[in-house]
């Protein structure tokens, strides 16, 4: 694992260690480790390959070999993320039809947000765009309730700045992505809002499609782009629009009718902007057509000179880039979170958050100096092309040296000459 040398030194060059413990604070003077070390230790060993707590402790032999670097075992490890310096309490909602179960963690989605901006993966001065979405975690824990995928588990709400995550906020499973959600995007935007982050748009799926958030989205200046929920009535209205009727456009590959509409909602009128195609997936006649096509509506406060119908379809497609971000927390085991309650797997899911934020800054600055590095391939690419690659400590002039034997070259990121292979 003799890679993790650079990704130890680079997190160093960084600051990061000091960051964590600057958020998190000191411990206790006898304690042997600090958050930095508990916290980063996880981290290295996701890097590594780890999907549980239990198996860092197999790369203890190879984190304990590098340089002013400490690494806990798994029990110290699982015993801090449950601590209450980490952990919040629950907030609880009751409606007539289910009790939900929110947990909030603001500390550390700050430092989260703080390790983003350190990395420069988030940009301070840029006019960011914000996606948000909800995604269902499978898994029998002690309070885990029954999802709409009728099985057990959390729906965290997740919001990225391109494939950065930087806002968790944890849910059982019962409480289905549209409940509250304005509540939980106005507490990212604070936040983000704190660390001088500015929002120029936004997009989510018609979870968010409520007149409580179009109108905070008005009031903080936000362009929107959210799924419209259909109905007979938005429908009909695009159908018969003979002020702007449909024309076809090729979206993609695709032949597409498209056109839009004025739609008032809390007094105000916005733009619905819909579609109208064929998709192969459709098995039945579609309820809002009378046909097999397939119909979408999206709503914005975007006017037309700024962007054109197809414009607006075109981007808010692209959200499903935002999507498969998922897919990057899941390479660092958000579908495995060990703990029994909500509020604890909230810290694992926000800590594991962070590695991807590391990860991508490694593989992003990495991949301009090596080859074999590259910034769009999945986790276990860089750890079989990256990570994993002999190391041993040679002794040069009273200096401890790492020699990689190995035929590729390490050395633009060693600074030295490449070490002989063996």
């Amino acid at each position: 694992m003799g890679g993790l040398l650079f990704c130890i030194e680079e997190m160093r060059n960084k600051g990061i260690p000091r960051l964590i413990d600057n958020h998190l604070g000191a411990r206790a003077k006898q304690s042997k480790y600090k958050y930095s070390d508990i916290i980063l230790s996880w981290i290295y060993s996701t890097l590594s390959g780890a999907h549980r707590l239990e198996d860092t402790k197999k790369y203890k032999q190879y984190l304990d070999d590098m340089p002013d670097t400490k690494h806990p075992s798994p029990d110290r490890i699982g015993f801090i993320f449950k601590s209450k310096t980490l952990v919040t309490e629950n907030t609880y909602h009751s409606t007539t039809k289910a009790d939900h179960e929110f947990n909030v963690n603001m500390p550390l989605n700050s430092l989260m947000v703080d390790i983003a901006v350190k990395l420069g993966q988030v940009n301070c001065n840029a006019s960011n765009v914000l996606d948000y979405d909800n995604v269902v975690v499978k898994c029998r824990k002690y309070d885990a309730k029954r999802t709409y995928k009728k099985y057990d588990g959390y729906a965290p709400g997740v919001a990225f700045i391109g494939k950065i995550p930087v806002y968790v906020e944890n849910r059982n499973g019962n409480s289905n992505a549209k409940y509250r959600i304005c509540d939980t995007v106005k507490r990212c935007f604070e936040l983000l809002k704190t660390k001088k982050i500015k929002i120029k748009r936004f997009r989510s799926d018609n979870a968010a499609y409520s007149k409580e958030m179009l109108a905070y989205l008005d009031s903080e200046n936000v362009e929107f782009f959210i799924r419209a929920r259909n109905s007979h009535l938005l429908f009909d209205a695009a159908f018969n629009n003979d002020d702007n009727p449909m024309q076809e456009v090729w979206i993609g590959d695709k032949p597409t009718k498209i056109t839009s509409i004025n739609y008032e909602i809390n007094g105000k009128v916005y733009r619905v902007v819909v579609t109208k195609g064929r998709d192969s997936r459709r098995k039945k006649k579609n309820k809002y057509s009378d046909d097999d096509d397939t119909c979408r509506a999206i709503i914005t406060n975007a006017d037309k000179k700024s962007m054109s119908d197809k414009e607006v379809v075109i981007y808010y497609n692209q959200r499903g880039s935002s999507e498969r971000n998922f897919t990057c927390l899941n390479d660092f085991n958000w579908e495995r979170p060990p703990f029994s309650f909500l509020n604890e797997n909230t810290v694992f899911f926000i800590l594991s958050a962070m590695g991807s934020i590391v990860y991508q800054h490694l593989t992003h600055k990495f991949s301009k100096k090596v080859p074999f590095v590259n910034p769009k391939a999945m986790l276990k690419h860089f750890i079989d092309n990256f990570i994993t690659v002999a190391l041993e400590w040679v002794v040069e002039n009273n200096h401890r040296v790492a020699r990689f034997i190995t035929s590729k070259d390490y050395a633009p990121l060693f600074g030295r000459p490449p070490s002989p292979s063996k």
